[in-house]
């Protein structure tokens, strides 16, 4: 799977995109918990999922949605016009 992080989320993790193999489909909650475990800045970045978006092959989805393998998964803080 890829994962694209955006804005602030990417300057916190200090990567703007990585690649993880999936072995089964779970969902974005799930896969965040996964993350988390894998490094302190991924605890920071997600810590409040009021301030995290996310979008599965290139549609704004929430963070129930199942992923697999083969999706691409992006990360980002919301978005304000004006």
């Amino acid at each position: 799977m890829k994962i694209i992080y955006f804005a602030s989320i990417k300057e916190s993790l200090g990567i703007s995109e990585e690649k993880i193999i999936l072995k089964k489909s779970c969902t974005i909650l799930e896969l965040i918990e996964i993350l988390i475990k894998k490094d302190k800045k991924y605890k920071f970045v997600f810590s409040n999922l009021a301030k995290v978006k996310c979008a599965v092959n290139s549609s704004y989805v929430n963070f129930n949605t199942v992923v697999y393998d083969k999706d691409e998964l992006a990360f980002f803080p919301p978005v304000t016009g004006g």
